[in-house]
């Protein structure tokens, strides 16, 4: 990545930092009877669906800006990953703007679906196996490995978890 390095150092870093917090949040979900776990969660909940409509949004634009200032030609599975994501823009975008609680049931499909087309993406690419790939770049091919293992399918795999863990935390707004 020669045209930018600073969003290409950027990027790869914030994914790392969502990654510890997502490990964080999981770790404290899964702490939920404790009393102070709870009393945080609680705290943390009305902010989850601004952070996930935050995540779905920096993903969107960090993809446009990878294929269209560093010019880098989407994959098949990469094509199929924005199909899920791109909508969650909109779908966060109005459930904030009309205080719909109910966006957890129809975000989720959109954040499992590509959570898991990620994962296999991610899989098949350290591998090295080019499964579904027909258009444009190999599904394969590593344009950008940062930190020895963030890649831009890593990179979606943790948006769409990111979102996921969000989207398990607003729950505990609505109990």
């Amino acid at each position: 990545m020669a045209h930018v390095p600073l969003i290409g150092w950027l990027i790869p870093t914030a994914v790392l930092v969502a990654d510890i917090a997502i490990v964080a949040l999981i770790a404290l979900l899964a702490a939920s009877r404790n009393p102070s776990a709870k009393v945080f969660l609680r705290r943390l909940a009305p902010s989850a669906i601004p952070g996930a409509f935050t995540l779905a949004l920096a993903s969107m634009l960090g993809s446009l800006f990878y294929s269209n200032v560093e010019m880098l030609t989407p994959c098949t599975l990469c094509w199929y990953q924005r199909i899920l994501m791109y909508p969650l823009v909109l779908v966060f975008g109005i459930a904030l703007m009309k205080g719909d609680r109910g966006v957890i049931d129809y975000a989720a499909p959109f954040a499992v679906g590509g959570l898991l087309l990620a994962l296999y993406h991610y899989a098949s690419q350290m591998a090295e196996i080019a499964i579904l790939c027909t258009a444009g770049a190999e599904c394969s091919a590593r344009y950008i490995t940062s930190y020895g293992f963030i890649t831009i399918p890593f990179m979606a795999m943790t948006a769409f978890a990111g979102i996921l863990v969000l989207l398990l935390l607003s729950r505990l707004r609505r109990h």
